[in-house]
C-alpha cells in the first residue's frame, strides 16, 4: 500500500467504516474492529458494499440484467413479466 491508501483506510476506520484485513499472501479477508496497522505484514481495505441489480424476465422468455435503474415507483419496464432484485454476497 502507498501512503495515500494507508491514510484512506485509516480515515475510513475513523469514520466508522468496517475494516477488513488479511495477512500478506493469504486469500481471505476478515472483519477487524481494532486494527493494529501493521502495513508491512498485513493488507487492509474498507469492507466492500454488496452490489444490487435487477433481472427482468420478459414474457417472450428473454432475460435482461442491469443496474438498479427503475421508474420512480420502482416498477420495471413494461416488457418484463417478472423482476428479481439481486444482492451480491461478499465472502
Amino acid at each position: 500500500m502507498n501512503h495515500d491508501e494507508m491514510i484512506e483506510v485509516i480515515q475510513a476506520h475513523k469514520d466508522g467504516k468496517t475494516i477488513q484485513l488479511r495477512h500478506k499472501n493469504q486469500p481471505k479477508w476478515v472483519d477487524f474492529s481494532k486494527p493494529l496497522w501493521n502495513f508491512d505484514n498485513t493488507d487492509y481495505r474498507v469492507k466492500p458494499e454488496p452490489r444490487e441489480f435487477y433481472i427482468d424476465l420478459n414474457s417472450n422468455g428473454t432475460v435482461q440484467c442491469g443496474l438498479p435503474v427503475r421508474a420512480s415507483d420502482g416498477s420495471a419496464s413494461s416488457l418484463a413479466s417478472e423482476t428479481i432484485k439481486v444482492r451480491e454476497v461478499i465472502e
